[in-house]
C-alpha cells in the first residue's frame, strides 16, 4: 500500500512540475492549419484567411503568404515550424526572433516546390508558432 502512495505522488508531483515548468518557459504555443493544390500547367490563389492557403501551384511552383503575428502577451522568442505534407519545402522568411510585448510583426511563408516532384494533389499541414519566454 505505501507503494502505491508513493507511487501517485511521484507522479502527481511530476505533473506539477511539467506544468509549472511549461508556464514558466512557454508563453503560448500556436498553430496555424496549411494547404495548397498542386497541378501541373495552373495556378490560382485562395485569399481565404481560415488557414494559409498557399493556393494552386504547379510542381515545380513557389507561393508566398503573409501571417501577422500581434498582440503577445509578453517579450518572447518566436520558433516556427512546419509539420505535414510538404513541410520541409515551406519556409519563413524569419525565425527564431524576438518579439516584444504587442509588437505587430508579419512573416512571409514561402512554399518552394522547385525539385520536389510533387505529384497532382491537394496537400496539408500545420505550421507551429512556439512563444517561449524572453526575459
Amino acid at each position: 500500500m505505501k507503494k502505491l502512495y508513493k507511487s501517485i505522488i511521484f507522479i502527481a508531483i511530476g505533473i506539477l512540475f511539467i506544468f509549472l515548468l511549461f508556464n514558466l518557459i512557454f508563453v503560448d504555443i500556436i498553430s496555424y492549419e496549411y494547404d495548397v493544390n498542386i497541378k501541373d500547367g495552373t495556378a490560382g490563389i485562395n485569399v481565404d484567411n481560415d488557414k494559409l492557403h498557399f493556393g494552386t501551384i504547379s510542381s515545380i511552383g513557389v507561393s508566398k503568404r503573409p501571417l501577422r503575428i500581434e498582440s503577445v502577451p509578453s517579450k518572447s522568442k518566436v520558433i516556427i515550424k512546419a509539420y505535414g505534407d510538404f513541410s520541409k519545402y515551406i519556409s519563413a522568411a524569419e525565425n527564431n526572433f524576438i518579439i516584444d510585448k504587442e509588437q505587430i510583426k508579419e512573416i512571409e511563408f514561402m512554399m518552394d516546390l522547385a525539385g520536389s516532384n510533387a505529384e497532382n494533389g491537394k496537400y496539408n499541414g500545420k505550421i507551429v508558432l512556439f512563444f517561449i519566454r524572453s526575459y
